[in-house]
Parts: structure tokens; C-alpha cells; sequence
């Protein structure tokens, strides 16, 4: 077995401890050996840890232990990141309606027939639309119901 192989059987397995077992491999080996067997914590060691249902504050408690400090907080908030944890932020394709004042919003949010074609308000005057809505089903219906609508790109 390579040099390279072992090392990486060495982090697999030891990222794949529970609890228990990695405090027993901690009370084994020197801080040294034990920084050899996990390595450099990258962003494709954290998916692994991930993957192996590991959380963020699961891998940071371990360097923790491991580097016997606190994880600096940069570091922290990089794990979490890459890890999914960080702050959540949602991109949403669709169209979005914005209207000159916030009781127009309201009539579209409120009529019969138009408001089946908004998923939700996401401010006064601007209303995010259902997915799959096309431009002209909507401008037809903005019409209908007397509005004028312009599409801008």
C-alpha cells in the first residue's frame, strides 16, 4: 500500500469515529501523531466528515481537542460553510412584480384571479410569482384585471 493510500485510510477512519472513539484514540497518541493521522482540514475533508454524518461543530470540537485551543472563530465559520452550516441564502428563479404602492400588491394579493399566480409577497410593493408562470399568462391576466403591465430583462 502507498504512502498516500495509507494516510488517506488513516483520515477516513479516523473522521470516522463516534465520540467515544476518538476521545480513546486522543487519550493513545501524542498531539503530534494525532495532527499527522487527521491532517489539514480542506473543504473536500469536511464533505467527507459530512457525508459521514459528522456535524460542523462535531469536526470543530475535534480540532479543538486535537490542537488542545480553541478553534479560532475564522476557522470555525469556514467549516461551517463548507459544511452547509453557514448562513442560509436561497436563490429563487421566477419572475418578480413590483408595483408603484403597496395597496396595489395588495389588490393583486387579494383578486380572484391573480392571486393564484404569486407565491409570495417579499416586500411592500414587489411580489415573487409561482414558479412555472410564464410572461404571457401573466400579462394577460395583469390586463384582464386592468393593469398595464412592462417586462424589463
Amino acid at each position: 500500500m502507498s504512502q498516500k493510500n495509507a494516510t488517506a485510510d488513516l483520515k477516513w477512519f479516523a473522521w470516522s469515529l463516534d465520540e467515544a472513539e476518538r476521545q480513546a484514540l486522543l487519550d493513545r497518541f501524542t498531539r503530534a501523531a494525532l495532527l499527522t493521522i487527521f491532517g489539514p482540514i480542506t473543504m473536500k475533508e469536511s464533505w467527507s466528515a459530512a457525508e459521514g454524518g459528522k456535524t460542523a461543530a462535531q469536526v470543530i470540537a475535534d480540532l479543538s481537542v486535537c490542537s488542545q485551543n480553541a478553534v479560532p472563530q475564522n476557522v470555525a465559520v469556514t467549516i461551517r460553510e463548507w459544511m452547509g452550516e453557514g448562513r442560509p441564502a436561497h436563490l429563487t428563479i421566477g419572475w418578480l412584480l413590483e408595483v408603484d404602492e403597496a395597496e396595489t400588491a395588495q389588490a393583486i394579493l387579494t383578486d380572484r384571479t391573480l392571486h393564484r399566480y404569486v407565491e409570495r409577497a417579499v416586500g411592500p410593493t414587489a411580489l415573487l410569482l409561482r414558479p412555472g408562470v410564464s410572461e404571457e399568462q401573466i400579462s394577460t391576466a395583469l390586463r384582464k384585471a386592468g393593469f398595464f403591465p412592462r417586462i424589463t430583462r
